[in-house]
C-alpha cells in the first residue's frame, strides 16, 4: 500500500518499487511494518498482516503535505512529510491469490493527526536511515 508521485507509472509482474519508481514512491510494507522511499528499511510501524484495515491518510493543505498510515485505525509513529503535489493510491499483491478491498475513500474538510510519542517525520524525496 502506498502513494506515488503523479507521474509514476506501474508494469504488470513488477513491484511497486521497480524501474526507477523506487523514487516516486512511498510503500508501507506488511512485513516488519517498513515505510520505504529511495531506499528500505525504515522500521518502526506495525507490521500487518491478512485481513488487517490499512489505511493512508493523505494531508494535501497542510504545508508541509504529508500522508499518515493507519493498521486498524491506529495511527503509525512514522509518516512522510512533502509529499508531491500530485499523487495516486497504490496496492500490490504478491501471491496470485491475493486480493484487497477499497472499503473508504473520502475527502475530508479537516485532518487531525493524533500525534503520537515517538512519532517521526521523512522528507519525501531524501533517502531515510
Amino acid at each position: 500500500l502506498g502513494i506515488a508521485d503523479a507521474s509514476c507509472s506501474f508494469a504488470a509482474y513488477f513491484g511497486p518499487s521497480d524501474h526507477g519508481n523506487d523514487k516516486k514512491t512511498v510503500r508501507y510494507l506488511s512485513y516488519g511494518g517498513d515505510i520505504n522511499h529511495i531506499i528500505n528499511g525504515t522500521i518502526g510501524n506495525k507490521s500487518y498482516e491478512d485481513g488487517q484495515s490499512i489505511s493512508a491518510i493523505v494531508d494535501m493543505t497542510s504545508n508541509p503535505r504529508k500522508v499518515v498510515f493507519y493498521v486498524d485505525d491506529i495511527e503509525q509513529p512514522n509518516f512522510v512529510i512533502g509529499i508531491p503535489s500530485e499523487i495516486r493510491f497504490w496496492a500490490y499483491t504478491y501471491e496470485k491469490s491475493s486480493s484487497f478491498t477499497v472499503t473508504k475513500f473520502e475527502r475530508l474538510v479537516q485532518f487531525t493527526q493524533q500525534g503520537i510519542v515517538g512519532s517521526k517525520a521523512f522528507q519525501w524525496g531524501k533517502s531515510w536511515k
